[in-house]
């Protein structure tokens, strides 16, 4: 039973990835960081952003403790390895490799609507991870029976995010 509830939820989730989910699982020494936001305004998807340079050396990608399954992989950052934090980003198998999709609404009653949405990539070249973090946001003027998911799944289509987030890394021994 265990079994066709993983093939259930992998097919439900995007499926296709070849790769488990232990696959990722490791610590990565980071070789690359990029960051682009700009506060009270958007960026463009596309861009990745400068260079962190006084960012986390580490970023480790584990089995979530809550779960205990591998096919939720989140990923911590890390000063050394084992000295990790948690990050909000939690992967599943599916695409190339491992992603997460989410979607959110918040509403304050009236029209105050808050959407909330973010698209994660994980790809895995021999010892090299690829992270990729993408997020949106928008406060519309909508009626709170309209601040719906439909509508924060939406802004994954738009070409301008809150941040984008990418990491390179090389998986420690």
């Amino acid at each position: 039973m265990r079994r066709a509830i993983g093939i259930i939820f992998v097919a439900a989730c995007g499926g296709g990835s070849t790769r488990s989910g232990t696959d990722f699982v490791g610590t990565y020494a980071v070789t690359a960081h990029h960051m682009n936001m700009m506060q009270g305004t958007t960026v463009a998807c596309s861009d990745s952003g400068p260079s962190v340079t006084n960012g986390p050396m580490y970023f480790a990608l584990i089995v979530d403790p809550f779960f205990d399954d591998p096919s939720f992989i989140k990923m911590q950052t890390c000063t050394a390895p084992g000295t990790c934090t948690d990050t909000l980003d939690t992967f599943n198998p599916g695409g190339p490799g491992l992603e997460e999709l989410s979607a959110n609404t918040q509403t304050g009653g009236g029209t105050n609507c808050n959407l909330y949405a973010g698209h994660g990539t994980v790809t895995l070249t021999g010892d090299v991870a690829h992270v990729e973090v993408r997020s949106w946001f928008e406060s519309p003027n909508l009626q709170s029976s309209d601040c719906t998911l439909d509508k924060a799944e939406a802004l994954r289509s738009s070409p301008d995010c809150e941040t984008v987030e990418v990491w390179d890394g090389t998986r420690m021994p």
